[in-house]
């Protein structure tokens, strides 16, 4: 019998900090410093890949280095609630395989675009990253299963 891994058809992405998987149907790229994932069916539609994306950010090193991973995540919520016009949030504490990971799901609106994020937080040797699932409403649902597992999917070393 197939694994899951065989039957979804997995790609890994490696740097000498972490790995990701991500499935062949979904496509890697860089922005603005950071790593994105998006799948390849939104761009073929032409539907803006920037808003409906998974991206991973390795924090700024003093930001990492002056605040404990709890105070990262409420740092970072209050960056999020001052850009936007309505902000819904869940926040809870997990114990992983990579250590303690916070998970802060955003529902919001900002000019009238409505959005849903999941971010995992992880403080790793020092280094807090931020790895986010960003997609519009109408497409959240559709690429939750495979957002979640893709984010789920990190490994630090």
């Amino acid at each position: 019998m197939a694994s899951q891994n065989e039957k979804i058809k997995l790609k890994t992405y490696k740097t000498k900090n972490y790995s990701i998987k991500y499935p062949k149907s979904w496509y890697k790229y860089n922005w603005h410093g950071s790593i994105n994932f998006s799948p390849k069916e939104i761009r073929k539609k032409d539907i803006n890949p920037y808003n409906n994306h998974i991206y991973i950010i390795k924090l700024d090193r003093e930001l990492s280095n002056s605040k404990t991973l709890e105070e990262i995540v409420e740092y970072t919520k209050g960056v999020i609630v001052s850009h936007t016009d309505k902000v819904n949030h869940v926040l809870k504490k997990y114990k992983t395989k990579n250590g303690i990971m916070y998970s802060l799901e955003l529902a919001s609106v900002y000019r009238n675009y409505n959005k849903t994020e999941i971010h995992h937080f992880y403080k790793i040797k020092g280094i807090a990253y931020d790895i986010i699932f960003s997609f519009d409403v109408n497409y959240y649902k559709q690429y939750l299963d495979e957002g979640m597992s893709i984010l789920n999917s990190i490994e630090f070393k």
